[in-house]
């Protein structure tokens, strides 16, 4: 057990026909749910206006808008009018737009239904709730090795979404996956029925609350994000993998100074 976790860590640091399974629902620990930090967040929002990237449902192209008032007692924020001016024209059309900005460096998104409009402001309901994920809190390890394997039952295409870890900690991971030409997953999205396969033939089961995805030139993705519905055994499996590179780590780092000394 000890070569095998040796191998695996580095350092320990502070349109096809068929898509990626994903949903999501009310229970993700990223989708802020509570009236009072709603408020919150969307007044910070518009106290120092920030430019939001607006989109729609069915159109690729992005918007820009700042959201200029906020009457939490009336249940409505007011946007104002978007640019390029076409999107106005595709606001009055859909009604319902897709907001979405950065917050103390964490992405952030939300629905909106228009339910009202003047030439240059438009009112919009307040959300119920809000995609803005947390910087993961636990440490994580790098994976030197392609020894943890990642796989998932959804499908991208006829081919099987997998790869194997980047990092890990007590509380997400981040996925290098061999990606067709376009991986249809973004933030806030679930991926369900997600495995690890850890050493000494323990699997990890749970739903991946993407937090990025990206796909680089050679054509290989990323994917990174929290672990969503994890059962309590599970977490003990990880919890005590983590420990026990933590160690190993640990002691392959005193063996080193005794070298140089």
């Amino acid at each position: 057990m000890l070569d095998t976790l040796s191998q695996l860590f580095v350092t320990h640091e502070t349109k096809n026909s068929q898509k990626v399974t994903i949903s999501s629902n009310d229970d993700n620990p990223n989708f802020v749910t509570d009236p009072n930090h709603i408020i919150k967040l969307i007044n910070a929002i518009a106290v120092s206006p920030h430019l939001c990237t607006i989109t729609f449902s069915g159109s690729k192209k992005p918007f820009t808008a700042s959201i200029i008032a906020l009457q939490p007692d009336k249940g409505y924020l007011v946007l104002d009018e978007l640019r390029p001016h076409k999107g106005n024209e595709l606001l009055h059309k859909k009604r319902i737009l897709k907001l979405s900005t950065f917050l103390n460096g964490v992405h952030l998104a939300f629905l909106l239904r228009i339910i009202d409009s003047t030439p240059l402001h438009y009112k919009a309901t307040i959300p119920k709730r809000i995609y803005y994920p947390q910087r993961r809190t636990a440490p994580r390890i790098f994976i030197r090795s392609t020894a943890l394997k990642f796989r998932t039952t959804s499908h991208l295409s006829s081919t099987p979404l997998s790869g194997t870890v980047f990092d890990l900690s007590r509380n997400g991971a981040c996925i290098n996956i061999a990606a067709p030409r376009k991986l249809a997953i973004a933030n806030g999205d679930v991926v369900k029925d997600c495995f690890i396969e850890l050493p000494g033939e323990l699997t990890l089961h749970f739903d991946l609350s993407i937090r990025f995805s990206k796909i680089n030139r050679n054509n290989k993705a990323q994917i990174g994000g929290y672990f969503v519905n994890l059962p309590p055994q599970n977490q003990k499996k990880l919890d005590s993998f983590i420990a026990k590179l933590e160690r190993e780590n640990i002691r392959n780092q005193r063996n080193l100074i005794r070298k140089l000394c």
